[in-house]
């Protein structure tokens, strides 16, 4: 049985060599030959040991051993190169590599991470699954190869990403053998670069791996066995890394993808954490280090991803990963675009130091973050009036009220809705709480904006009088009082149509809840109902706008 295969394979490798040189090399008649380079009789590794100068490619092979995941396994890429599967093979020149890199590469008891880099960036660099001859591509037309590395290169007939070949096309039983005048560059994804990188690996890089599984992908892995727990083992892994982080913001780790990151030197980004972290701080809250680490890195990672394959005019503007259409119809919201990235004065230029080509996108190197802190940190928080969900309690009568736009002479409300509180019933007081989700650590100035009731006449023409309280938990953090240390009442102005009234004193948050599903902060308004103030309060939003620690409120006249 076994020769029978042997004479199948042997006939199947005549047809193939027919189709293979009659194209290529017009060499018709030599499918009669009995040359080994039409009709093999030797595998891979034993076409490469007759090589001259193959000594330290097939050391390297010997001393290499392959993963199952991320768990080594007794299977060296010189048993996989024996082995039955059907492979091409880009053989180095002995010359293209240094001294110290084959020392690396052909060392005895290697370290699990040099295993697994030597591997991932030289030996699967160099060979691919499947049937690649040369001569059939154009030079204009490239044929796209995919290395076991996942790594991408063009090849014509005469050259692979921009390397020449020296010879071609060694028909082998179990592949294809190329020797290259070079080596195969090998360029990191990405993911790769920040997570292997000194200076970015022992922080952001750990930060990004802490969230990040290897995941098998069983269809195009290879198996070989069961190891004693019943567990297959792939002599072929193909894996991919999933990440619940970077599933958010770009799949930096994917080769079949264009991004460009704008991302700080690694002093850069130290700083520029250390200075945003007391902001995320979760104090009281369970695994409150954990929660800190998570939102800060989050927060700065808002606008470092780009995806290049959607955008429509780079040259004009770009987009970040977490831009979507509905953002440019709402005139408050942050648009997460950028316009003329390429100028002097644009994102893709004004701080950059440097840049890394990746195999699957660009780095742009930048001195400091490159980014508008107060737009994308220190944004303040806005709570829609008529958005009921944010309601946490409600005392007597309040009606979501539409404010049309085009009513002459009125400015557009937010949202074009506003919260009628009060006014249907005689009673003293009304009352309104809301909840203000994802605030941060730190002091917070708080804006009422209210409309003057233009479609809902007042004959009477009076202000409103309202108390506005600001609690965190169960300790109240801010209310105005007056001299004798009473609530004191704030008041609407009734000559501008919409306005802004901004609280006395300023609310000290003493501590995050950002990202968080249950707000702990709220803000409660008190409309009290006199004979000298109108009884109807429109609430148009509620504004928190965080002010720096060393902020002073200006004394009240």
């Amino acid at each position: 049985m076994k020769n029978y295969f042997n004479l199948l394979k042997k006939s199947v490798w005549v047809v193939s060599a027919l189709c293979l040189f009659s194209s290529c090399n017009d060499v018709w008649n030599e499918h009669y030959s009995t040359d080994s380079s039409i009709v093999p009789d030797k595998n891979l590794v034993e076409r490469i040991e007759g090589i001259e100068g193959s000594e330290n490619f097939i050391q390297a092979l010997k001393t290499t051993k392959m993963f199952n995941g991320n768990k080594i396994i007794d299977l060296t890429y010189y048993d996989f190169l024996s082995s039955d599967q059907f492979l091409t093979v880009w053989m180095p020149s002995l010359g293209s590599i240094s001294e110290d890199e084959w020392a690396k590469y052909t060392k005895e008891g290697k370290t699990y991470q040099e295993h697994k880099d030597v591997g991932q960036q030289f030996i699967k660099n160099h060979i691919a699954r499947y049937s690649y001859p040369v001569g059939a591509q154009k030079e204009n037309h490239p044929e796209n190869v995919r290395m076991l590395s996942k790594k991408r290169y063009p090849s014509t007939a005469v050259e692979i990403a921009g390397v020449e070949y020296k010879q071609a096309n060694l028909a082998c039983t179990n592949g294809i053998l190329h020797l290259l005048d070079g080596k195969m560059p090998y360029r990191p994804t990405i993911y790769e670069y920040i997570t292997e990188t000194e200076g970015y690996k022992d922080n952001l890089g750990a930060f990004l791996e802490k969230y990040t599984i290897d995941e098998v992908d069983d269809n195009r892995s290879v198996i070989s066995g069961v190891d004693e727990n019943g567990e297959p083992i792939y002599i072929d892994s193909v894996t991919y890394k999933n990440s619940i982080i970077m599933n958010q913001f770009g799949r930096i780790s994917e080769e079949d993808s264009n991004y460009v990151v704008v991302l700080p030197t690694p002093e850069a980004w130290l700083e520029m954490y250390d200075s945003v972290k007391p902001q995320f701080d979760y104090t009281t809250m369970e695994r409150a280090d954990s929660l800190q680490e998570y939102y800060t890195h989050t927060a700065l990672f808002m606008d470092m991803f780009f995806n290049m394959n959607i955008q429509r005019h780079p040259d004009d503007s770009v987009t970040s990963t977490l831009y979507y259409e509905g953002l440019e119809r709402d005139e408050d919201a942050l648009q997460h675009k950028y316009y003329n990235p390429y100028s002097a004065e644009g994102l893709f230029r004004k701080y950059v130091v440097d840049s890394v080509i990746c195999s699957n996108g660009k780095i742009y190197l930048t001195s400091q973050w490159a980014f508008d802190k107060a737009e994308l940190i220190d944004r303040p928080i806005k709570i829609e009036g008529e958005n009921s969900y944010l309601i946490k309690q409600k005392n007597h009568v309040s009606y979501r009220t539409q404010i049309k736009r085009d009513v002459a002479g009125y400015p557009k409300v937010s949202g074009e809705y506003v919260m009628q509180i009060g006014g249907e019933q005689a009673a003293p007081q009304y009352d309104m709480t809301y909840n203000v989700s994802g605030n941060m650590k730190g002091k917070y100035k708080v804006g009422i904006v209210t409309v003057r009731d233009a479609e809902f006449p007042n004959p009477e023409n009076k202000p409103v009088q309202f108390l506005p309280t600001v609690s965190y938990g169960f300790t109240k953090i801010l209310e105005p009082v007056n001299q004798r240390g009473r609530p004191e009442y704030q008041k609407t102005n009734i000559d501008n149509p919409i306005d802004t009234l901004w609280v006395p004193g300023v609310a000290e948050v003493p501590q995050a809840n950002y990202g968080q599903e249950k707000a702990k902060l709220e803000i409660k308004l008190s409309v009290k109902s006199t004979s000298s103030f109108n009884n109807t309060m429109f609430l148009d939003c509620i504004i928190f706008k965080p002010v720096p620690d060393d902020y002073v409120d200006p004394v009240e006249e």
